[in-house]
């Protein structure tokens, strides 16, 4: 059997200590170490041998992909995908992935199932079902796990996180009660750009909110809220009746508008 060469294309200078190298006939490039290409001979126009192409790719270039990744996941979980654009960043060849995978698949780094778990664990309550699938998409997940994750999450779990943003958007207090309610809390004109306190419409003598006083200010302020749990992908139904809770928990003397 006759034994593939490779024509060395190109080497280019990729930066102080590493060079970009491409090889003709199966149009792969990947970063060698300036030396690695002096003790291979590395140069433009000159073949590389199979055995040599095999050597950096088994005892150069996978060594070295595979600490990246190790390094890569030692603070945090990844998905396969996002350990895929990260050796592709740092220009490995396809034989080389495929090659990390396989060790990573041998010791169980590379879980998708669990990562979704995970992560959804992590943020239900906090964030809608629709947020989590998207973010998990971003992700690269596959669509099967994420819909297989998803039916693990519960009603209670998609109102708790409703209620959990609503909270935050009223962080000082509900605003829909009596004149001894909370201030409303007005998106983006604090000095920060987060959330202020203003007045919207009738108020009392110490400038709280008096949605009896000033029912559309009442209404529109509601609308908004509605609209903002709806951008985060909440349903009506969820988002209608997390607003009601928080109605009922106002100040005694309110009466549903």
């Amino acid at each position: 059997m006759t034994k593939m060469e490779y024509i060395i294309a190109e080497v280019e200078n990729y930066d102080s200590k590493r060079n970009k190298v491409k090889l003709d006939a199966v149009e792969v490039a990947f970063l060698l170490y300036k030396g690695e290409c002096r003790k291979y001979g590395i140069e433009r126009g000159k073949l590389l041998s199979e055995e040599q192409y095999t050597e950096l790719i088994e005892a150069v270039l996978v060594p070295r992909a595979r600490k990246r990744v190790l390094y890569y996941l030692k603070n945090a979980d990844r998905t396969r995908e996002q350990i895929k654009r990260k050796l592709r960043e740092g220009m490995y060849p396809e034989q080389v992935i495929d090659r990390v995978f396989e060790f990573l698949d041998r010791y169980g780094f590379a879980d998708d199932e669990g990562y979704a778990e995970r992560y959804a664990d992590e943020l239900k309550g906090d964030r809608s079902a629709a947020e989590i699938r998207q973010k998990l998409l971003q992700r690269g997940v596959d669509r099967t796990v994420i819909d297989q994750t998803m039916e693990e999450l519960t009603e209670e779990d998609e109102l708790a996180a409703c209620l959990a943003c609503l909270r935050k958007r009223y962080r000082r207090g509900f605003p829909f009660g009596t004149a001894a309610a909370a201030d409303i809390i007005i998106p983006g004109t604090g000095a920060d750009g987060g959330f202020d306190t203003a007045s919207a419409g009738g108020t009392d003598t110490a400038g709280h909110f008096d949605p009896g006083r000033d029912k559309p200010a009442y209404r529109d302020e509601r609308r908004k809220a509605l609209a903002a749990l709806a951008r985060k992908g909440f349903s009506y139904g969820t988002a209608e009746r997390a607003m009601r809770i928080l109605e009922e928990e106002a100040p005694e003397g309110f009466e549903n508008r």
